[in-house]
């Protein structure tokens, strides 16, 4: 186990107190959102920390698996077609980035009178139909 301050460099007024240095690794925990691969030990004094090496192992070994959960029935839709909507998701985002930055069809967003809200369906259906896929 290493032995580690909570900064890139020793503070001038060191942590002592187990609940102060708790938080203080918590919010470098909550940050970096790795603490469920390090293993860690929190004193009156500091704190140490590990690796977690079979934590680490076994998400590697699921490293690009995905699980495509839907509400349909399983009979009603082949696997091979929620894999398909799932991946047409990333060309909506692609779509309504476009729109958000004006660079889609060239036009600007509209805005309903009755609402004031953008008309967005016009023009993401325009930018299906422009060839960029």
């Amino acid at each position: 186990m290493r032995r580690s301050s909570c900064g890139p460099s020793a503070p001038k007024r060191p942590l002592r107190s187990k609940d102060k240095i708790g938080v203080a690794v918590g919010k470098v925990v909550h940050r970096y959102k790795m603490g469920k691969h390090f293993l860690l030990e929190i004193t009156e004094g500091g704190f140490t920390y590990r690796r977690d090496e079979a934590r680490i192992r076994k998400e590697a070994a699921l490293d690009g698996l995905y699980v495509i959960r839907t509400s349909v029935g399983k009979g009603e839709f082949a696997p091979v077609g929620a894999v398909r909507a799932y991946k047409d998701l990333a060309l909506v985002g692609r779509a309504f980035r476009s729109v958000q930055q004006g660079t889609g069809s060239g036009l600007a967003m509209p805005h309903s009178p009755a609402t004031g809200r953008p008309v967005l369906a016009v023009s993401a259906i325009d930018w299906r139909w422009s060839g960029e896929d």
